[in-house]
């Protein structure tokens, strides 16, 4: 799989920011995924990307009866969730397409059942695998539903094999499609479809016995922090300052406000997204990639400053964004620009600048480059370089700077 930014600014930073959202009370914990910052081959077979991965049993009926289990494992690169699992099912039955298209649940399979803000949430996401390969997904009401590759956004990749006892699945799945991000808790059930050739009703298996949708108990894990660089999400890290004298543009007059789908929404001229305390570590950031959405495709742009602070200083970057393909974070788009932040620890401000709303939902910082050593000559004649700066990482941190074209929005 290719990873977008963390590949690029992988190695850039010493920090790393967590937003750990608290566990509901009650819930199973399974532990923490691990953040592995190599490239996975979604081939259903388990390599050395999994050795350290979070393992899991699956194996507690809770409808019909199966004899049928599952081993589970799990690791993220930031952007992906990795989900490979070896399902013990020595009766496994040719799936139709009908079945697979109108009620895939009906066939042997494993799901991946995902609360991202782990807030019992009543769009739950399930993402599922049949033994063939089917891959799919669901957003719990009936909200969206897909199957097949082409309609699968949930679903980055997926693929199975039959193995010694029954088969084995592999998944990659977009985090933030399922409103996940690295640092912090979601809940997480997987299921077991057990379907009998001799025409018994199918029996299901999870984690801890409870059903599928049954959103509050699932079993919680934690999304280790990506390491390498600042990464900031703003609906679990960051907070609003609403300027309720500019609400009515747009004609909502609605507030800003943190929203799931869009990180911020319903923002006009002066509302601000701040983070608090950002540890910039010893050498501060000299660049700056944010996530943003805009909607209206007519030219127009939102303009945004960056202030470091203080809102009312003079900003640090100004940007000028226009349609990335919409508001929400699905068809949002990165914007980046150079920035220039001490070390040590800032508040950083985004305000927005005119009555063209848009939608901020992630941002990165890369750290600047370290001071300059001044050569040292030992007695014994041995030289201490200054320290250079890698071309490489230059290269890097230049090839996710976003060339769309950005126009206007309006409220959410």
């Amino acid at each position: 799989m290719k990873k977008i930014l963390s590949l690029a600014l992988a190695g850039l930073l010493t920090v790393s920011m967590a937003a750990v959202v608290g566990a509901m009370e009650g819930q199973t914990k399974l532990g923490t995924i691990p953040y592995v910052p190599v490239d996975v081959e979604v081939d259903a077979v388990k390599d050395a990307a999994y050795d350290t991965a979070m393992v899991t049993e699956v194996g507690k009926a809770f409808a019909n009866s199966s004899d049928s289990t599952a081993t589970v494992y799990a690791i993220h690169d930031g952007e992906y969730l990795y989900v490979y699992g070896e399902i013990r099912d020595a009766d496994m039955v040719e799936p139709s397409a009908a079945d697979q298209e109108s009620q895939p649940w009906v066939c042997d399979s494993l799901e991946v059942m995902i609360d991202g803000s782990n807030k019992d949430t009543v769009d739950a996401t399930q993402a599922r695998v049949d033994w063939t390969g089917w891959a799919c997904w669901y957003v719990e009401g009936g909200l969206d539903s897909g199957y097949g590759d082409a309609s699968t956004p949930e679903v980055a990749a997926a693929a199975a094999a039959e193995i010694d006892g029954g088969y084995a699945v592999e998944m990659a799945l977009h985090l933030k499609e399922y409103g996940a991000s690295a640092g912090s808790d979601i809940g997480l059930q997987y299921q077991i479809n057990d379907v009998f050739s001799d025409g018994t009703p199918q029996a299901n298996i999870t984690i801890n016995g409870m059903g599928p949708w049954d959103v509050p108990n699932y079993p919680v894990a934690t999304l280790a922090p990506v390491e390498g660089y600042i990464a900031l999400d703003v609906f679990s890290q960051a907070d609003v300052i609403d300027d309720d004298t500019t609400q009515d543009q747009g004609g909502s007059g609605q507030p800003i406000q943190l929203m799931d789908a869009y990180g911020c929404g319903y923002s006009s001229t002066n509302d601000i997204v701040y983070f608090d305390v950002v540890d910039f570590g010893e050498n501060g950031a000299d660049f700056m990639t944010i996530r943003f959405g805009y909607g209206n495709d007519d030219n127009s742009v939102t303009k945004v400053g960056v202030y470091l602070d203080d809102p009312e200083s003079a900003p640090i970057a100004t940007l000028d964004i226009g349609w990335t393909g919409g508001w929400d974070i699905a068809p949002s788009g990165y914007v980046s620009a150079p920035v220039e932040i001490p070390a040590g620890a800032h508040s950083v401000y985004f305000k927005f600048l005119n009555e063209k709303s848009g939608s901020l939902s992630e941002v990165y910082f890369a750290e600047a480059e370290p001071a300059p050593v001044e050569e040292v000559v030992a007695a014994d004649g041995t030289v201490t370089a200054p320290a250079t700066f890698d071309a490489a990482v230059v290269a890097a941190v230049a090839a996710i700077i976003s060339a769309a074209g950005y126009a206007v929005s309006k409220k959410h």
